[in-house]
């Protein structure tokens, strides 16, 4: 039986060949697909993000 696909959305970028190999080279280490590995870099970034700019936000207050 086939997995049920993901609520997703296609990006499409063109990133600096030495930044891909060596995202390849990590998705390669970790065992982790491109996406998988991917979507949690980039969830991991815009949570310190997030946190960061509402502890800015309270100091301002």
């Amino acid at each position: 039986m086939p997995r049920e696909r993901k609520d997703g959305h296609y990006i499409n970028l063109r990133i600096d060949r030495g930044l891909y190999e060596r995202f390849s080279r990590y998705c390669d280490q970790e065992e982790r697909t491109k996406t998988a590995a991917l979507e949690r870099m980039m969830r991991a970034y815009l949570d310190a993000y997030e946190k960061q700019n509402a502890s800015a936000k309270k100091k301002k207050l």
